[in-house]
C-alpha cells in the first residue's frame, strides 16, 4: 500500500466508514427483540497519534478499550472484533476504528472513534528555480514566480509569494520589494519561510541630449543666422521622458566693433534634479570693420565759370548693409580767379564705417583777350589793374604782351593763359622758380 493519500481520498475513506458503521448499528438494533437492546458497547474517546518517518501507524488492539455491557441474561459469552484488525496500517489523516461486540445469541452492537494520524517533518520549499533579476530605475518589476513544495507525507499546494513591504520608488535610495513563501501541510507543520528580495536602483543619472547635427558656425555679415534648434532628450527613469528642449541664449550684441557671438545652450534636469548633459553651439559674425566703397569716383578739374559741372550722386556699396547713392556736399573758398570748389560725397555705414570722396575743381573766369597795360618792367601779379580785363590772366584767356612793354613772372609766382601771344619788340621774362601755365602756343 501507497503511504502518501490525499487528503481528498481520506475524506471519502472516513465518510463511507461512518457510513458502514451505522448501517451496521442499525442492522444490529433491527437484531433485537422486540426492540430491547440488550447489548451495548462504548468506544474509546477519539486519538491523535504520531505517525513515523513512512506517514503511517500501526494500529493498537483497542478491544480491551470498549465498555461493553449486556442487560438480557443467558445471552452467553460476548466477543469484541476490531476493525481494521490490530496490527493494520494506517496512514496521515482521520481513520474511523470500528468495534463490534456479539454474543452467544447473535446480538450485535458496534460503537465507533477516530484515530488522527499527523507526522511531524516540515514541508521544504524549493528555492532553487528563484529568477536573477536585474532592473533599471524607472522599472516596474515582475511578481516572482511560485515556488514547488516537497512533503514526505504528501503533495502541498505551491507556495506564492506574498509582498511584505515596498518602500516605493526615491530620488534617493533604492526601491526595494520584499517577498515571504510560505508553506503548511495538512498536519499543519510549517516550512521554513523563503525571503525574496527585490532591489531597483534609485535614479542616479541625467537625461540625455542628443546633439543631433547641431555645429559651430562662423558667417558673414550678410549670412542668415540660424534659429536655434529643438533637440531631443531621453532618461532611463523618469516617466516624462522623451521630451523636447529649446535652448537659452547668449548674444553679445552687433559685430561692429568685434565679432558678434551667440551662443545657444540646451540642458534639462529630470524629476530627480539631475542634470542632463550640455549642448552648446557657438555661431560667429564677423566684425564689420570695412567702410563703404564709392563707385566711379570724379578726378580733380580746372575748368571756367560756364564750364562748373552740378555734382551728382554717387553710388557706394558695403559689404554688409548692401549698396546706394549719396548726394554731394558742395563748399567753396571764396576766391575769385581762381575759385576753389569742392564737392565732398560720404556715406557711414550701420558700424559708424565712413567712406569718403572729395572733388576739387579750380573755377577761373570765363576765358577772353587779356591785354598787358604795365608799366615797364612789373610783375605779372603786381595789380589786377595792369590787365585790360581787370584781373589776372586765368588759363582760358588769350594774352597779349603788347610792343614796348613789357612783364616779368617773378619766383614763386605762377602764370596762366589759354593763350600767350608775345608781341615784337615786348620784353617777357620768367623768372628762374617762377611758373607759367599755357595751354597752347
Amino acid at each position: 500500500m501507497n503511504p502518501i493519500k490525499s487528503a481528498q481520498s481520506k475524506n471519502i475513506k472516513s465518510l463511507f466508514i461512518h457510513t458502514l458503521v451505522l448501517v451496521l448499528i442499525l442492522l444490529s438494533f433491527g437484531l433485537q427483540a422486540e426492540g430491547v437492546l440488550c447489548l451495548s458497547i462504548d468506544c474509546p474517546s477519539n486519538l491523535s497519534l504520531q505517525s513515523d518517518a513512512n506517514c503511517q501507524v500501526v494500529i493498537a488492539d483497542y478491544t480491551q478499550a470498549a465498555n461493553v455491557s449486556n442487560a438480557c441474561q443467558n445471552n452467553g459469552a460476548i466477543t469484541v472484533e476490531q476493525v481494521p484488525a490490530p496490527g493494520s496500517i494506517i496512514y496521515n489523516g482521520v481513520n474511523t476504528i470500528i468495534l463490534t461486540a456479539t454474543d452467544e445469541l447473535g446480538n450485535e452492537a458496534s460503537c465507533f472513534f477516530d484515530i488522527e494520524i499527523c507526522d511531524s517533518t516540515p514541508p521544504v520549499i524549493d528555492d532553487s528555480g528563484l529568477p536573477t533579476y536585474v532592473y533599471s530605475c524607472g522599472e516596474e518589476p515582475q511578481t516572482p514566480p511560485d515556488l514547488p513544495v516537497s512533503d514526505n507525507c504528501g503533495p502541498v499546494a505551491d507556495a506564492a509569494p506574498i509582498l511584505l513591504s515596498d518602500s516605493g520608488v526615491s530620488c534617493f535610495a533604492d526601491r526595494v520589494l520584499q517577498y515571504q513563501y510560505a508553506a503548511e501541510d495538512e498536519c499543519m507543520n510549517q516550512a521554513n519561510p523563503v525571503y525574496f528580495t527585490i532591489t531597483i536602483p534609485k535614479d542616479a543619472g541625467g537625461p540625455i541630449i542628443d546633439p543631433g547635427t547641431v555645429a559651430d558656425l562662423t558667417l558673414s555679415c550678410t549670412d542668415q543666422i540660424p534659429a536655434a534648434e529643438v533637440l531631443n532628450a531621453t532618461d532611463d527613469c523618469d516617466p516624462n521622458f522623451p521630451l523636447t528642449v529649446t535652448a537659452s541664449v547668449q548674444d553679445n550684441g552687433d559685430a561692429c566693433t568685434s565679432d558678434r557671438i551667440i551662443i545657444y545652450t540646451w540642458s534639462v534636469s529630470d524629476q530627480c534634479g539631475n542634470a542632463s548633459n550640455t549642448v552648446s553651439q557657438s555661431i560667429t559674425i564677423a566684425a564689420d570693420i570695412e567702410p563703404p566703397l564709392f563707385q566711379n569716383t570724379p578726378i580733380d578739374l580746372t575748368v571756367s565759370q560756364n564750364d562748373l559741372p552740378s555734382p551728382s550722386p554717387l553710388n557706394w556699396i558695403d559689404n554688409c548693409d548692401g549698396a546706394g547713392s549719396s548726394n554731394a556736399v558742395v563748399s567753396s573758398d571764396g576766391n575769385f580767379n581762381p575759385e576753389i570748389v569742392t564737392y565732398e560725397w560720404s556715406h557711414t555705414d550701420a558700424c559708424g564705417n565712413t567712406a569718403l570722396v572729395i572733388q576739387e575743381l579750380t573755377v577761373f573766369p570765363e576765358g577772353g583777350e587779356n591785354v598787358w597795360q604795365g608799366t615797364l618792367n612789373e610783375n605779372w601779379t603786381d595789380s589786377p589793374s595792369n590787365w585790360s580785363l581787370g584781373r589776372f590772366p586765368s588759363p582760358f584767356d588769350h594774352v597779349k604782351i603788347p610792343n614796348g612793354t613789357s612783364v616779368n613772372v617773378s619766383n614763386n609766382t605762377a602764370a596762366f593763359a589759354n593763350l600767350l601771344d608775345v608781341e615784337l619788340g615786348a620784353v617777357f621774362n620768367v623768372e628762374t622758380g617762377a611758373e607759367l601755365f599755357v595751354q597752347s602756343n
